[in-house]
């Protein structure tokens, strides 16, 4: 796993004739994953995952 900032950054000293490491970019996603929970005193009673694009209104 690298992070570098720069090519320069991700230079690495190695022997003459050693492979160069392996660089592998992670991507960062931002997704949301909306839940809905219904509880009362006794604890949790239902668990629902939204679909994406899905509105919650007070109908």
């Amino acid at each position: 796993h690298s992070d570098s900032e720069s090519k320069r950054e991700s230079m690495d000293w190695r022997y003459h004739g050693s492979s160069p490491p392996h660089n592998v970019k992670v991507l960062r996603t931002t997704e949301t994953i909306m839940m809905l929970v219904f509880w009362d005193t006794r604890g949790m009673i239902q668990v629902e995952y939204l679909d994406k694009g899905i509105d919650i209104t007070g109908a």
